[in-house]
Parts: structure tokens; C-alpha cells; sequence
């Protein structure tokens, strides 16, 4: 069957923009989280890391009715309101599942009516009904940052002056920044990080941020030549995708002092298999005071770094330095 725009289904009822009458999800609780964002037929990844980073910075502020036949998201052009308003109906494939971002656990459809309301945004082509192209997003540019937060005064350098390039050198940052004598990259993300707390060694980021890789390991040949390889069909168990942008979720120092980046990539997993990377991840947790809770038990569970639960993981900084080619927030 040819995918086509229909409207999801779930039990043969319409699935929900948000559904937080869920099993297990408090109804009380904003239901929108940094684990949502799932990517799907489609190289957005610039997008949904983005939509997860201001999930996880708690901007994301729209609450239509949740069976609405369509919705207007907000959006920002260089700080002017230009919202998109796009049909319930997604793009659906053979099996009746969407082709591009995937519903979450609750089956709510958030994620897939931002990515398709960002389509029309950014000007992707709209068929007769009015739905975009999602296909062509890959080729438009501009920062979805700047789009989703309406943050603009850009902090892509690691010089005190904010620059408006989105691209970063893998040497060491001048010190200070943003007044702080500063190290490395883990000083760096510190600096813009709300700390933990019952514990100074883990915080989250107070704006949304995200990383991203090269395009080739070709371009890090000091770190291609200790083994790091991007992953590929020829190698599908290795951990990073070459040209793939990575949400910053915050910082973690385990006890030897070992300081890591924490990261979360968009396709919602990561393979484990990667020998070479896996010497650079988190160790797993002497106890449960070293899990991972940025945002507060009572909001949300938890999250063991060691299991990599949702895309989520920590990478240590000198690992960050080498095998990614730059990373940025606004503010």
C-alpha cells in the first residue's frame, strides 16, 4: 500500500495530541517529555533533537484540544510569530504507522503534528489538502532552535561574544566563558547548567541545546586513527551517526572524576555495541544517588545513564571533543 495522509488510529478511535489519561501517567503532569521525540523516515534529526531539547527545558507551550482536527504550533521567524496550522491527518505507511516521527509509548501524536507543522513552516511543498512535504525538510536550513524557543540572541562560540555561526572548533575553549575559567567542553555546558541539588556533580541545561557530529570520521583523523567509526550499514552496531544532531540533556561526573556530556539522540536508542565508544560511556552507578535525575523524581523517573534508556547516554568530554564537530543553545 502506497502511504498516504490519514488520521492515526488507536484501537480504531483518533490518537490524541497529548493523552495523559494514560496507564501509569498522572493527569495532573505536563505530558510532553525529552523522550518523546522519535525520528522516523526522514534525516530531521536537526529538528527533533531540538523539539526534545525545549521538551526538556519545559518550552513547549501549546495545549490544544487533545482530539482537535487540527492544530497551530508556534513558531518564531527571527523573533516574529509565524505559526503553522496543519490537519490531524499523518503520513502513513502499509502498516497504518506513521512514515516519519513515530507516536510515543502513550500513543500520543504530539511529536508527528510539530514535525509536520515545521514542514509547512519551513516552506516544504503542500499537496491539496494542505499538507507539507515532510521529505524536503532535510534540505531547509536555519536553526529549528530559533524556530521552537523564540531565543535569539544565539550562543554558537566559545569566545564571550555571541556568534550567529553554528559551528565550533574541537580545540579547547579560551577562558573564561561567560565568566568562568573553563577547561574543557564539559566546563562549557557547565556553565549554562542548573546543578542538582542534593549532589553538585550532575545538572541539567537551562536552555534547550543540542550537538552534532561530522560528517565523516575522515574529518577527526586523530580519533579515526584510535578507532572511531560512525555508524553505517556496513557497521550498524556502532553507537554515533555521521552528520546527526544529538539533544544536550546536561552534565554528569562520576567519582573518579571522569566528566561526561549527557546526550540524547533523537532515533530514541542507541546500540550498545560499539566497543571503541563504549570505553568513553558512563559507568554504571555505584547506587542510586548517581542516577541521573535532572528534572525531580516528582515529575519523572529517574533516568541509569548505564542502560541508556531512551536514546539517552553520557559521553565522556574528551570523546564529545573528538567525535563531535560543534554544539549550541539560545537563550
Amino acid at each position: 500500500m502506497v502511504p498516504s495522509w490519514k488520521v492515526y488510529t488507536v484501537n480504531g478511535s483518533p490518537a490524541g495530541f497529548l493523552n495523559p489519561s494514560a496507564p501509569g501517567i498522572d493527569p495532573k503532569i505536563e505530558n510532553e517529555v525529552v523522550c518523546d521525540p522519535i525520528q522516523g523516515n526522514v534525516a530531521d534529526c536537526f529538528f527533533l533533537a531540538a523539539l526534545g531539547s525545549c521538551a526538556w527545558n519545559t518550552l513547549i507551550p501549546i495545549k490544544p484540544n487533545n482530539f482537535a482536527v487540527s492544530f497551530t504550533i508556534p513558531f518564531w521567524n527571527s523573533g516574529n510569530p509565524q505559526p503553522a496550522t496543519v490537519s490531524n491527518k499523518l503520513f502513513l505507511g502499509a502498516n497504518d504507522m506513521p512514515v516519519y516521527a513515530q507516536p510515543t509509548l502513550q500513543n500520543e501524536i504530539w511529536v508527528a503534528i510539530y514535525e509536520k507543522a515545521f514542514a509547512k513552516f519551513k516552506g516544504c511543498t503542500l499537496d491539496a489538502e494542505g499538507n507539507p512535504d515532510i521529505s524536503q525538510l532535510p534540505s531547509k536550513t536555519g536553526s529549528a532552535l530559533d524556530a521552537l524557543a523564540n531565543l535569539t540572541n544565539k550562543k554558537y562560540s566559545f569566545t564571550t561574544v555571541p556568534s550567529k555561526t553554528a559551528f565550533l572548533t574541537k580545540d579547547a575553549p579560551p577562558s573564561p566563558f561567560n565568566g568562568v575559567q573553563c577547561q574543557d567542553y564539559y566546563d562549557i555546558v557547565k556553565t549554562v547548567c542548573t546543578s542538582n541539588a542534593a549532589s553538585p556533580s550532575y545538572g541539567k541545561t537551562k536552555y534547550p541545546m543540542v550537538a552534532w557530529t561530522y560528517d565523516s570520521e575522515d574529518n577527526t583523523p586523530m580519533w579515526k586513527a584510535k578507532g572511531l567509526k560512525y555508524r553505517s550499514d556496513a557497521e550498524p552496531t556502532r553507537m554515533l551517526l555521521p552528520k546527526h544532531t544529538y539533544s544536550i540533556l546536561g552534565y554528569y561526573k562520576i567519582p573518579n572524576g571522569d566528566k561526561y556530556i549527557v546526550l540524547r539522540d533523537p532515533k530514541g536508542s542507541v546500540p550498545c555495541g560499539d566497543a571503541f565508544i563504549s570505553s568513553y560511556l558512563t559507568s554504571p552507578p555505584p547506587d542510586t544517588s548517581y542516577y541521573w535525575d535532572p528534572v525531580g523524581a516528582a515529575k519523572f523517573k529517574p533516568l541509569d545513564l548505564s542502560k541508556c534508556p531512551c536514546g539517552v547516554f553520557g559521553l565522556r568530554v574528551d570523546a564529545f571533543t573528538g567525535c563531535f564537530s560543534g554544539f549550541g543553545w539560545v537563550q
